[in-house]
């Protein structure tokens, strides 16, 4: 289990967006989904929603704590058009 949680490509850009249309952000919503869990479990949800289609391993951030609770979770955006 290397670094499959990158925020960022090789370029050095945010790819925590995960875009599911085009045009600029001022135009779209951003929606957060978030998983929770152990790291291994975590790994597995995410591997499986790049199985279907849903996300790139990349896109989602680092495992992170939450600062109250201390759980372990991770992080993906997607972008909506705004209605």
């Amino acid at each position: 289990m290397s670094e499959e949680f990158l925020s960022n490509d090789e370029s050095g850009r945010d790819v925590g967006n995960g875009d599911l249309v085009g045009g600029s952000r001022g135009d779209r919503e951003p929606v957060r989904i978030t998983v929770s869990g152990s790291k291994r479990g975590m790994t597995s949800i995410i591997h499986q929603l790049y199985s279907l289609g849903f996300a790139q391993i990349h896109e989602w951030s680092k495992p992170q704590h939450h600062p109250q609770t201390g759980a372990l979770f991770c992080i993906l955006t997607k972008y909506l058009p705004r209605e």
